[in-house]
């Protein structure tokens, strides 16, 4: 972020994603904004500016640096976060700016153990119920699971397993019949695998194709001798989607 930068957000009134503060004296109260924006879209604070947007900055040491790195870390869970010191010309002094950018995935956060949510220009508590809503998402709608896989492409994944998904649909009255003629890309939407052209994490882990690297897609199996686990009989390791997961812990057995 640069001077340029400073001056359009500071042009600005202070909103659910932009907070100004004079300087890191405020820093415990800023970091309960900054835990809202995490909660929320996302946002910046600006140190050295007034609330009128008026650009003040402030001195800057190791001691402000330590400061700020140490109530950081007080936001769990952990998140890396944009830190700029933007100098002001013919100053000593500068402008501190955090940006936070959006992170659905990973919320609800807190700060020194409490969540707080941003309502237009006011920092507030979160209720416990919106709490529980986000804590709820983060294992489900915004789980590893749900998470877009860039690098994932429908040719990486097994066609003949989500056939075989589907007809076993079609057997137990799940799916309809016209299923198994439909396009793979239509089946795998249906199925919540495929959004704006992407795949997610679990279309990978029900039909992905050489899933080397995924400690999600791997089996350990072993059997002993007697009744201890002192002696291996025979030890194997399996690696692949859940339907071959399945297949080798079955023959194992």
């Amino acid at each position: 972020m640069n001077y340029q930068d400073i001056e359009k957000l500071a042009s600005l009134k202070e909103s659910n994603n932009l907070e100004f503060k004079e300087s890191t004296g405020q820093l415990d109260r800023s970091m309960e904004t900054l835990c809202a924006f995490l909660n929320c879209e996302g946002g910046t604070i600006l140190y050295g500016v007034k609330d009128n947007g008026k650009i003040i900055g402030q001195e800057v040491s190791d001691n402000t640096k330590r400061s700020i790195a140490e109530a950081v870390n007080r936001i769990e869970p952990f998140v890396e976060l944009e830190i700029s010191y933007v100098p002001i010309l013919e100053t000593d002094k500068y402008v501190i700016a955090i940006h936070a950018e959006c992170q659905r995935f990973m919320r609800p956060f807190t700060y020194k153990g409490r969540a707080y949510m941003r309502i237009e220009s006011t920092t507030t508590f979160m209720p416990q119920e919106r709490y529980n809503h986000l804590l709820m998402e983060r294992g489900g709608k915004y789980g590893w699971e749900a998470m877009i896989n860039s690098d994932l492409k429908i040719t990486d994944l097994d066609e003949n397993a989500i056939l075989g998904a589907v007809r076993e649909g079609i057997r137990n009255g799940r799916l309809p019949e016209t299923t198994i003629r439909e396009e793979i890309p239509v089946i795998l939407k249906k199925f919540g695998l495929f959004h704006d052209g992407k795949l997610n994490n679990a279309a990978a882990v029900l039909f992905g194709k050489d899933l080397y690297g995924y400690p999600q897609c791997l089996v350990r199996m072993a059997r002993f001798k007697g009744t201890t686990k002192e002696e291996f009989i025979d030890n194997q390791r399996a690696e692949g989607n859940i339907y071959e997961l399945l297949d080798a812990s079955m023959a194992f057995f």
